[in-house]
């Protein structure tokens, strides 16, 4: 067979210990399996988004990773047709498989311009068409947080403040005995947390 080729499906076997859940050893069909992809110079890409593709019980007790894409390695040498091939995992639904996607090309998400005909201006009930639209849409403003994150120490350091002078304050006022010219101290004691005092 010419040109990249790709095999997949359930292979019934992982290759690694990694590839199985509490799995401490290579059994024998796994490195007869590793062997194999080695030997027919195969491509296996790593799962992405995930560890497992079949689980089996209530609480997936067991699970594997026996599902795979393996490639030729002509997929390499058309880097230009089939760059950045991974292979990810898709929503399981009924079965205890995982179902693959094999994707390629450019994943990084190109901007989207926009685009503006001149002649929409002139389309009868298109203003009306837009401030419906706009009026549609719900904005709420979100602060920068670097910015809330300043503000919320520059309160606390006011608090600390504000906090040693009521404290200096209460203090001169019990040992100079000022509680009649202080109609707030409820207010005061109060917030600090002790029971007000009758005056």
């Amino acid at each position: 067979m010419e040109g990249p080729w790709a095999i997949c499906g359930d292979f019934n076997t992982t290759r690694y210990v990694s590839e199985k859940r509490n799995c401490n050893r290579r059994s024998r069909g796994m490195i007869e399996f590793s062997d194999f992809i080695e030997d027919m110079n195969l491509i296996d890409l790593q799962l992405q988004d995930g560890n497992y593709t079949w689980f089996k019980g209530d609480n997936h007790d067991t699970a594997s990773r026996i599902d795979r894409f393996l490639l030729s390695e002509e997929w390499e040498e058309w880097d230009d047709c089939f760059s950045n091939i991974k292979q990810s995992p898709l929503q399981r639904l009924a079965s205890d498989h995982i179902p693959l996607a094999l994707q390629g090309g450019s994943w990084i998400k190109k901007k989207n311009y926009f685009k503006f005909e001149n002649w929409w201006l002139g389309t009868a009930g298109f203003n009306d068409r837009i401030k419906e639209w706009w009026n549609s849409f719900s904005f709420k403003v979100m602060a920068d947080f670097h910015q809330l994150k300043g503000h919320q120490l520059d309160y606390a350091k006011e608090h600390q403040r504000s906090s040693s002078l009521l404290e200096q304050r209460w203090e001169s006022v019990r040992t100079q005995g000022e509680m009649e010219d202080c109609p707030c101290l409820h207010l005061v004691v109060y917030m600090d947390g002790e029971e007000p005092e009758k005056f």
